[in-house]
């Protein structure tokens, strides 16, 4: 990535740099939210029975642990469901639960961390001689930031005197 493009990056105006950063970060949460949930014991969740056959690949053995899928195996019903348990031990269908109950509130997360963050960064520790308004007009102009410190050389705080000119 290039200096110019790890500058855009700090805006919120690109959602593009957040969303590769925050697909890490919600694997992680989801990693963490599956083992407590696990734990927990208490979570379920509704599959179709048409992926469940799909992972396990036998018939006899999704009709013997989820009997509702009987409609789906003598009876082509493609709208089965079974109530699965969130167990992340129980190999593979467990898992899977898990995983699908825990994505949606991990993505969330994810995203409002990735969204907070990047203020914080921007706002406070990345260029604190900068003011914000200044910041983001620079970068949604796609401006480098010492050229725009040469545009805002009338800012009553004298910008361009104190940022430090940046290498293409």
């Amino acid at each position: 990535m290039s200096l110019t493009s790890a500058y855009e990056c700090i805006s919120i105006a690109n959602p593009v740099c957040l969303k590769f950063a925050s697909i890490i970060t919600l694997r992680i949460i989801m990693i963490i939210t599956a083992q407590i949930m696990s734990k927990t014991g208490d979570y379920y969740s509704v599959q179709p029975c048409a992926k469940l056959l799909s992972i396990l690949n036998n018939a006899t053995e999704l009709v013997e642990r989820f009997p509702t899928c009987s409609a789906l195996v003598l009876h082509s019903d493609t709208k089965a469901q079974a109530i699965v348990k969130a167990d992340f031990a129980d190999l593979p269908l467990g898992i899977m639960a898990t995983l699908n109950e825990s994505f949606g509130m991990a993505g969330w997360l994810a995203l409002f961390l990735h969204a907070v963050g990047v203020e914080i960064y921007v706002g406070t520790l990345a260029f604190p001689h900068l003011s914000k308004l200044t910041l983001y007009s620079c970068i949604l102009r796609h401006e480098k930031l010492s050229g725009c410190a040469k545009s805002a050389a009338n800012d009553r705080w004298r910008l361009a005197t104190r940022i430090p000119a940046i290498a293409a």
